[in-house]
């Protein structure tokens, strides 16, 4: 009896200090380059090899804590955490716990699988990555989380939480991104982390709903693409996505294309197609708060496929310094809001809507100042139902718009505006699923690691040979 009363006092205390079963009974494991399979995994003194054995010893609400070193081994887990208690792999030190494969392969494996698969079924949900930096082998991607491809909704890789990351892409001819977020993925969020290296994409969310991305830099760095020579390239692309956030982005230093390839890149893309995936076009996703810096093609391309893109809302985006458009809505489009945008020299012209399949496009509050082309391009101005608030100065043809109401650019994230008549997009303070919050977003996340790695001269010449010169 007393032993009941116990169980119920220590239960009630739990739920009155608003503390989970996880952060009473979860364990925390420790595995290192040096450790050994033989010991227990329980303290620091005593670490395991590998993650296979690792797995073993982890359940719902544990944490791996990876102890520095370089891990020769992919890490892809075959056991799942439970909604609001996952399974957590977290570096000992922020940044120094590396995943470098020496053989061909994913660093980083994230898959529910089908029957069909060797096996058998696993679902793959409730995982969090914190800390690491990953570095594929060959012709894959980096960082992989994805379902097959006729999955259903219920059989989706779920409640992935992805942060403090960095991953070097490696695939100079696979259509392969540094992340690949789908096909056939949901709720999933990568936060604070980078991409760059070696790949079609430096990230790509694809196939998949309900995808948050917020705060990440990210460079395409290069891609030969042997067998699709002349696909596009993108540094970060929503790709048949859907009900996602993609907040606070910097797309920075896109490299040329390869020699004697003709290709659209861009540095953003919101696009869509049909697919054999659950979510075959784009719908009803945000692109909040980022900025594309220093690239080579448009800064933001949406084109719709098979269906139109449908209500997407573009909001405080700067691009600077690219050589395409500014942005264009090449086609497929319907109900696009694009707001409150600044295009600063824009190698082409500011802003550019198609013909085919584009209707009902709000554009408002920009701000372009373009020595390359017009301001704004409306191929067929009756798809555009609202064009307000907009001013456009600096052009080689037609005529300025409203140019008393230019923003000052001193700062280029944080415009000052002519007070009632505001233009430009503004990148000063967080989004946060969503909604612009009063929380500062600068200093940026992880700036030490992001330097540290995105500058190391090898992984440079590594990405750009066989390049045109490079830009970084």
């Amino acid at each position: 009896m007393k032993e009941i009363k116990l169980i119920i006092i220590l239960v009630s205390l739990i739920f009155y200090l608003g503390v989970s079963a996880k952060n009473v009974f979860a364990a925390d494991f420790y595995i290192s380059p040096t450790g050994n399979d033989s010991n227990n995994g329980q303290t620091s003194s005593t670490p395991v090899a590998t993650f296979a054995h690792a797995e073993t010893l982890l359940n719902a609400g544990d944490t791996l804590i990876l102890m520095d070193g370089i891990y020769n081994q992919q890490l892809h887990p075959r056991k799942s955490g439970t909604e609001g208690n996952p399974i957590t792999y977290m570096a000992q030190n922020r940044g120094q716990a590396i995943i470098q494969m020496t053989t061909p392969g994913e660093a980083i494996l994230l898959a529910s699988n089908s029957s069909g698969y060797p096996g058998g079924a696993f679902y793959c949900h409730d995982i969090t990555i914190d800390g690491l930096i990953a570095r594929s082998n060959g012709e894959y991607n980096t960082i992989v989380i994805n379902s097959w491809d006729s999955a259903t909704e219920a059989e989706m890789v779920k409640r992935i939480i992805i942060r403090n990351i960095g991953a070097f892409g490696s695939a100079l001819d696979a259509n392969a991104a540094a992340v690949a977020i789908g096909n056939n993925a949901t709720y999933i969020t990568i936060e604070d982390s980078f991409a760059y290296g070696i790949g079609r994409a430096a990230m790509i969310a694809f196939g998949s709903s309900h995808i948050t991305v917020r705060r990440v830099v990210l460079r395409y760095d290069y891609w030969r693409g042997t067998g699709k020579i002349n696909d596009p390239r993108r540094a970060f692309s929503g790709y048949n996505t859907q009900d996602s956030v993609f907040e606070n982005i910097i797309v920075l230093d896109g490299a040329p294309m390869p020699p004697e390839v003709s290709c659209d890149m861009a540095g953003m893309v919101a696009s869509g197609n049909l697919t054999p995936a659950y979510v075959t076009h784009s719908a009803r996703n945000k692109y909040l708060g980022s900025i594309v810096l220093n690239t080579v093609g448009n800064g933001l391309l949406t084109n719709g496929g098979g269906s139109p893109n449908e209500d997407q809302q573009f909001k405080d985006l700067i691009f600077h310094k690219v050589t395409g458009y500014g942005a264009v809505v090449e086609q497929l489009e319907t109900r696009g809001i694009y707001e409150y945008i600044t295009i600063k020299n824009s190698g082409a012209l500011g802003f550019k809507t198609g013909t085919n399949g584009v209707s009902d496009e709000t554009i408002k509050n920009f701000f372009i100042d373009t020595t390359g082309g017009v301001g704004f391009y409306l191929e067929n101005p009756s798809a555009v139902t609202t064009f307000v608030d907009n001013t456009a100065i600096n052009l080689v043809s037609g005529s300025p718009i409203e140019a008393s109401y230019a923003p000052t650019l001193d700062y280029l994230t944080r415009p000052t505006m002519v007070t009632g008549h505001e233009r430009g997009g503004t990148m000063v303070n967080r989004y946060v699923d969503g909604n612009l919050t009063s929380i500062p977003l600068w200093p940026w996340p992880n700036e030490d690691l992001i330097r540290e790695n995105m500058c190391d001269p090898d992984d440079l010449i590594t990405a750009l040979s066989g390049a045109l010169p490079t830009k970084h």
